[in-house]
C-alpha cells in the first residue's frame, strides 16, 4: 500500500470527556497509534479546569526532548450533544468550531462545524474528544468542496482520497510517518536554493507587492517533489513564481518512512518575496 503524509497533523485518542475526572496525559506514536511514554512521539496534557471545561496542551518529541506545540485548545461541554472547541495559536490567531455528536451503541456519530456554520468534518469515533476514529471520515473546505475522505481502523488511517480547495483531485493515501524526509543540507539549504533561483516579477515589484507565499508540495517515495500548489497566496504574479521556483528544484530528498516503508510526504513551505530599496 502506498502511504503518504500530511504534515499538518490532527491528534486523536481514546480519551472521552466523560472519563476525565482528573488531569490526564495521553501518548501517541506515528500515524496516531496509541503508545506509552517511552515509544511516543507526541502527547496530550489534558487539565480539567471547571466542571464542563478542559484545557489541552500538545507536546512533540524533538531530538529526544519534549517541546510544546504552538497551539493550545479549550474544550467546553455546551450540552449533552455539543462541544465548543477553541484553538489559540502562538501567533495569537484564534479559531473555534462546534462538534455535535450522537451515541449509537458504543460509537459516536459526529459532525464538526466551522464558525460560519458550514460543515468541517463528519465521521465515526469511539469518543467525543479527542476523537478516536473508526471507519470513514469526510472533511471539507469552508467553501463546501471536499477536502478528504479517509478510512480508519483502530484510530489509524489506512487509506484516503484528497482534493485541493478549488475542487481539483490531489494525491491519495496521506499518512503520518515515523521518519520525515530529509533534504541534503537540511531545510536551510532548500530555502537557499529557492531564494537564489527566485525571480521577482516585474509587475509585482513595480506595484510594491511583497509577502510570504505558502506553497504545498509532496516529496514522493523516490524523494522527488510533486503536487506543487498554492496553500496561501499573496498576489497572482508572486504565487506563479513561487510555484515555478519550487517545481524547478531537481535535487532529490531522502524519502520519509512509515513502518519501514518509504512514504510520500506533504510539506507546506514559505517562499518569501522581499523588496529592496535602491
Amino acid at each position: 500500500m502506498k502511504r503518504l503524509l500530511i504534515i499538518t497533523l490532527i491528534l486523536i485518542s481514546t480519551f472521552n470527556y466523560s472519563f476525565c475526572q482528573k488531569d490526564t496525559v495521553i501518548y501517541y506514536g506515528a500515524n496516531n497509534k496509541p503508545a506509552d511514554k517511552a515509544s511516543a512521539s507526541r502527547y496530550l496534557d489534558i487539565k480539567k479546569v471547571k466542571k464542563n471545561k478542559y484545557e489541552i496542551s500538545t507536546f512533540d518529541k524533538r531530538e529526544g526532548a519534549w517541546v510544546k506545540s504552538q497551539t493550545d485548545e479549550t474544550v467546553i461541554l455546551k450540552n449533552d450533544s455539543t462541544l465548543l472547541i477553541k484553538t489559540v495559536y502562538k501567533n495569537k490567531y484564534k479559531n473555534e468550531y462546534l462538534r455535535k455528536f450522537k451515541k449509537v451503541n458504543d460509537l459516536y456519530l459526529f459532525q464538526d462545524f466551522y464558525k460560519s456554520g458550514k460543515i468541517k468534518q463528519e465521521g465515526i469515533s469511539k469518543s467525543t474528544f479527542p476523537l478516536y476514529f473508526e471507519g470513514e471520515l469526510k472533511t471539507y473546505f469552508e467553501n463546501g468542496n471536499n477536502k478528504s475522505i479517509e478510512v480508519y481502523k483502530d484510530n489509524q488511517m489506512i487509506s484516503n482520497k484528497n482534493w485541493l480547495e478549488n475542487g481539483e483531485r490531489y494525491i491519495d493515501n496521506i499518512f503520518q510517518p515515523d521518519t520525515l524526509p530529509e533534504f541534503s543540507g537540511g531545510l536551510d539549504s532548500f530555502r537557499k536554493i529557492i531564494q537564489n533561483n527566485l525571480r521577482y516579477p516585474n509587475i509585482a515589484a513595480e506595484n510594491g507587492i511583497s509577502g510570504r507565499v505558502f506553497v504545498g508540495f509532496v516529496v514522493d517515495q523516490n524523494g522527488e517533489i510533486t503536487g506543487v500548489h498554492i496553500e496561501r497566496g499573496v498576489d497572482p504574479a508572486l504565487d506563479k513564481e513561487a510555484v515555478r521556483v519550487v517545481e524547478s528544484i531537481s535535487e532529490t530528498w531522502t524519502p520519509g518512512r512509515l513502518d519501514g516503508q518509504f512514504v510520500n510526504v506533504r510539506f507546506t513551505f514559505p517562499v518569501v518575496f522581499i523588496l529592496t530599496r535602491r
